[in-house]
């Protein structure tokens, strides 16, 4: 048998003025007392509560928000509430590459990263008067003397320039990296150096094709000099 406490028939306890219980004189005086009437409740408490209850003046009921869901294992168990997978429409858990993904304080940011135009050397025109040049069979541009090159460079807007490279047969001629105001067609240089050689103090980085237009050019050439292509290195700036 447990445990009981005995009352006084007809004696009553006040429990801080929040509910009254009475009793009852019993039937046998060996019965236990009976708890037979119980009035009022908690009325300035708060509760959180899975649903409403009428017997609750206040509570408050716990529901997911976007991209969590809740599991309740019912009486004597859990209530788990995990993240939902994100999509295109739904806000939730996702993974990411960190090659291309950098997160701070909470926020997804595209990393900048290092790309590579590549021009082949049959990219490139007989920028002089003369005809004497031909295209070769792996692809470059052979000169005749007295010629020079010419390539255009296309790049995203908003790329940044690092470095600059013309590879040619020959190393004793110089190379020019170059934009054009469209609006005026005056032309500036932005990075220089003898062929073969690749100039990373760039003038004036940051592609605007707004502006702009970019072209590589060569000295004058000597016969039988040939390109064989340029290489321009440039960040993709996301921030």
């Amino acid at each position: 048998m447990g445990k009981h406490t005995g009352f006084t028939a007809g004696s009553s306890i006040d429990m801080d003025s929040k509910s009254l219980i009475n009793l009852p004189a019993p039937v046998n005086p060996n019965d236990a007392a009976r708890l037979t009437d119980v009035s009022g409740g908690v009325t300035d408490a708060q509760y959180v509560t899975l649903a409403l209850d009428g017997d609750l003046s206040a509570e408050r009921v716990l529901t997911m928000g976007e991209g969590l869901d809740m599991a309740d294992g019912g009486a004597n168990s859990t209530i788990t509430i995990s993240g939902e997978d994100a999509t295109d429409a739904n806000k939730g858990i996702a993974s990411f590459n960190t090659d291309d993904f950098t997160v701070a304080a909470g926020a997804v940011s595209l990393k900048n990263k290092t790309s590579y135009l590549s021009i082949p050397g049959v990219g490139f025109s007989n920028g002089s008067s003369k005809t004497q040049w031909e295209y070769t069979a792996t692809g470059g541009l052979e000169l005749g003397t007295g010629d020079c090159a010419a390539a255009p460079v296309f790049l995203p807007n908003g790329a940044v320039i690092t470095g600059a490279i013309v590879y040619a047969n020959v190393s004793t001629e110089n190379w020019t990296l170059n934009r054009i105001t469209l609006s005026t067609g005056a032309s500036s240089q932005l990075a220089t150096a003898t062929l073969n050689t690749e100039d990373v103090t760039i003038t004036n980085g940051t592609v605007d094709n707004s502006t702009y237009a970019y072209y590589l050019s060569t000295d004058v050439m000597d016969g039988s000099d040939i390109f064989y292509g340029a290489r321009i290195k440039y960040t993709t700036d996301y921030d």
